[in-house]
């Protein structure tokens, strides 16, 4: 439980800075800056290397959260050699408020 508790602690610390590097600007300005959408992407893929490391009873535990489409994201774009920044922007904006929610009450 320990180690679970370690690990959401560091998707938090993404999921955190994910929302402050996208908060006030929108989905154009954050397809049209490489800065933003390259730290929000490193961040996911944080994100996903972490989630995988979760217990897989706990991630299964849990199947409204959207592990599987954030490790999607990373798979796809180390398989493809390229990055939908639709997606990355999709996930950004929806998926992980839904984590950080569950990991603010889970504390």
């Amino acid at each position: 439980m320990e180690k679970t508790a370690s690990i959401l602690g560091l998707i938090k610390k993404d999921c955190l800075d994910i929302q402050s590097l996208i908060d006030g600007i929108g989905k154009q300005e954050f397809l049209a800056s490489p800065q933003v959408n390259m730290a929000v992407t490193m961040s996911l893929f944080s994100i996903a290397e972490l989630s995988k490391t979760l217990p897989v009873e706990f991630r299964t535990s849990f199947p409204q959260l959207p592990w599987e489409r954030v490790i999607t994201l990373n798979s796809a774009a180390h398989e493809k050699k390229r990055l939908d920044l639709e997606e990355v922007w999709a996930v950004a904006t929806g998926e992980i408020n839904k984590i950080l929610r569950f990991i603010n009450s889970y504390e």
